[in-house]
């Protein structure tokens, strides 16, 4: 058993995630009193999961679907982890994005480069959290 299972808390982290791309709806949004001021709490159908969302993903979605919060909710978003560099160290987050779940990067570096193979390279595995598929959200 992982630590992170154990202590996992209502809120997503970026391990959440697995490396995965994941398609949710939101359900709806709450301003919560952090320590460190005021946060919108986002919560998905599907789970029961929230995310703590900081500026950077808020101004993303107010982009897409206007400041108006109340216009956010049954909109869909993709969460992705990545890495942002916090107090001069790199550490995992979580971002959103608008839209459909973008293909893995192509390698940069010979070094990078896969092993040839028989089938074309296919987009990156997603988890479809709210598609109308019926599949349920993997958090």
């Amino acid at each position: 058993m992982r630590l992170d299972d154990v202590y996992h808390g209502d809120s997503l982290k970026a391990a959440d995630l697995a490396g995965k791309d994941c398609r949710v709806t939101i359900a709806g949004y709450e301003v919560v009193d952090f320590d460190e001021g005021k946060k919108i709490v986002l919560s998905f159908n599907k789970t029961d999961r929230t995310l703590v969302c900081n500026k950077t993903n808020g101004n993303t979605i107010a982009d897409m679907y206007s400041q108006e919060m109340d216009n956010w909710i049954g909109k869909q978003i993709t969460l992705f982890p990545t890495q942002t560099d916090f107090q001069g160290k790199a550490v995992a987050c979580i971002r959103v994005r608008i839209g459909q779940p973008q293909p893995a990067p192509a390698p940069t570096s010979p070094l990078m480069q896969p092993p040839p193979a028989s089938e074309p390279p296919t987009q990156t595995e997603y988890v479809s959290g709210d598609d109308g598929s019926g599949d349920s959200v993997p958090f």
